[in-house]
């Protein structure tokens, strides 16, 4: 069944299950419910975790790799460090299920950016040739979980929150 996944779509339903069965688990007070929730919930993070570091180490040219997977896993686990203590400093102000509630509707939108050489010869050193414009509309309705918005290139990102 994995074959017929790429990996953006696998990425997203896995995300959306695990955000989906950690709201159920929190709020269900049945354990034959809540237990194979948190072995999909384990299946689902996991199998992203694992989809995003391959795409990672695929990406990354030969002579760099083995740095840009060290940098990789501190950022996760920096990541996950800091996801912590936010969610857990919430859960202090309010209750577990609000703040696994709020973890799990709070959502990050990343647009990258890749830029392909062109196929046929082209001038160099043009103002054209230096500059890439780039518009997307997105509806409110899309945006409307959205917490922060990434525009990702190939050496740096900026981000804005809402």
């Amino acid at each position: 069944w994995r074959a017929r996944w790429t990996r953006d779509p696998f990425v997203t339903v896995g995300t959306l299950v695990h955000a989906l069965l950690s709201v159920l688990i929190v709020y269900v007070h049945t354990l034959w419910i809540a237990l194979p929730a948190m072995v999909l919930v384990g299946m689902a993070w996991i199998s992203v975790a694992n989809s995003l570091t391959v795409s990672a180490q695929a990406a990354l040219p030969d002579w760099v790799r083995a740095r840009g997977m060290s940098i990789y896993q501190m950022a996760l686990m920096a990541g996950a460090s800091a996801g912590s203590l936010l969610w857990g400093q919430v859960a202090s102000w309010s209750n577990v299920p609000a703040s696994v509630a709020a973890a799990a509707a709070a959502g990050v939108l990343v647009y990258e950016f890749r830029l392909v050489p062109p196929r046929g010869k082209t001038d160099v050193n043009t103002q054209a040739s230096r500059e890439i414009d780039v518009a997307i509309y997105i509806s409110d309705v899309k945006l409307e979980n959205v917490r922060e918005i990434v525009v990702q290139g190939a050496t740096n990102a900026r981000s804005a929150r809402r």
